[in-house]
């Protein structure tokens, strides 16, 4: 039994951690590139991770809501997700709060395909998605995410746009 904890330990010793640190940096990098509004930054990493992560189920609502997630995964750090956030006249597809001593915005995030990432924003607003965060007194960024699904892989493009909202809550 010794000998098997003596490896287990060995093992543990020699793991490499190059690709989880990579991660983590690309998603903080994500976080903030939405924060400041990059939009074709945030477009070609989300891109980039629904091909790595998706090729066979490419097309489905819970493979890019699985690539979101994975994409901001280093969120838990300053916000808390919430998927399917009953709000206004629907249900935001994920927001992310932040938690009580972040000074970051909250996201409210909608996916769309064979639309336009405007049509996702456009819905955020008419569908009154906002009002979910009714009382939290802070910046709220809108963020509409979109890709042409029956583009052939290797010339799917995503589009996002972000906009800062200015409603009153």
């Amino acid at each position: 039994m010794e000998y098997i904890s003596l490896e287990f330990a060995r093992a543990i010793r020699q793991v490499r951690r190059d690709d989880t640190v990579r991660r983590v940096r690309k998603s903080d990098c994500l976080i903030e590139d939405t924060i400041h509004g990059e939009e074709e930054a945030v477009a070609r990493q989300i891109e980039k991770i629904h091909e790595e992560e998706a090729s066979l189920y490419y097309n489905n609502e819970q493979v890019l809501r699985s690539v979101i997630k994975r994409a901001y995964f280093s969120y838990g750090d300053e916000y808390v997700m919430f998927e399917e956030l009953p709000a206004g006249a629907g249900c935001a597809d994920i927001v992310y709060l932040p938690k009580r001593d972040s000074v970051l915005p909250a996201l409210v995030v909608e996916l769309k395909w064979n639309q336009s990432a405007e049509s996702a924003l456009e819905q955020i607003r008419d569908r009154r998605y906002p009002e979910a965060l009714h009382g939290y007194g802070g910046d709220i960024l809108l963020v509409g995410i979109s890709y042409d699904k029956k583009a052939p892989a290797g010339k799917r493009k995503h589009q996002c746009r972000i906009e800062r909202f200015w409603g009153s809550l």
